[in-house]
């Protein structure tokens, strides 16, 4: 997780067509530190946080300011 500046945010609702969706199931001790939503997502949006080998999911709470993101690394 992480909190970014508004500038990001609003880069971010650019880039794609940002849906509701739900955060991505986290580890016990990193659930208590995620902000409570409401969460918007979209495939384009996992698709700038993934690379060659590496996908992601991205569920951004832009009233946090906060990105949640899942990798899985293949």
């Amino acid at each position: 997780m992480a909190v970014i500046p508004q500038s990001k945010v609003d880069a971010l609702h650019a880039a794609g067509d940002l849906d509701s969706v739900q955060p991505p199931e986290l580890v016990s001790g990193m659930r208590a530190e995620m902000p409570g939503g409401p969460f918007e997502g979209s495939p384009a949006l996992d698709d700038l946080f993934s690379a060659s080998g590496h996908s992601a999911t991205v569920a951004l709470d832009p009233r946090a300011r906060t990105i949640v993101l899942s990798g899985l690394f293949e």
